[in-house]
């Protein structure tokens, strides 16, 4: 049995969608030059409105990421605030402790 191969065939027109960039056939330099123009316009408008959402979606972002720290930041300081609090006052008693041993070794060798 024999398979027979489809002959190639050139394709004349372009093988991709129409791009109403490109010049059309026959179309004088103005027609063209407007419709460019008013493309190109387009394109600048949309690209305007995309970096204006960009730039909106990143500046809440990025406000949000900075609540979101100085609320972390002020909840660690509050932290260690408390635990120095807790730290001198541990210390006062610790040296009041000694304070009063100390007085009281002094006191047993004065009084021998």
């Amino acid at each position: 049995m024999r398979q027979t191969v489809r002959g190639f065939s050139r394709v004349v027109e372009p093988s991709f969608p129409d791009n109403d960039a490109l010049p059309k056939k026959g179309e004088d330099e103005k027609k063209f030059d407007k419709r460019f123009n008013d493309w190109y316009e387009d394109v600048r408008i949309n690209l305007d409105r995309l970096q204006d959402q960009l730039t909106t979606f990143y500046q809440t972002d990025i406000t949000d990421s900075i609540e979101s720290q100085k609320q972390l930041t002020g909840e660690i300081l509050n932290t260690l605030n408390s635990n120095l609090l807790t730290t001198v006052q541990d210390l006062n008693e610790t040296l009041s402790s000694a304070q009063e041993t100390l007085q009281s070794v002094q006191n047993n060798l004065y009084s021998v």
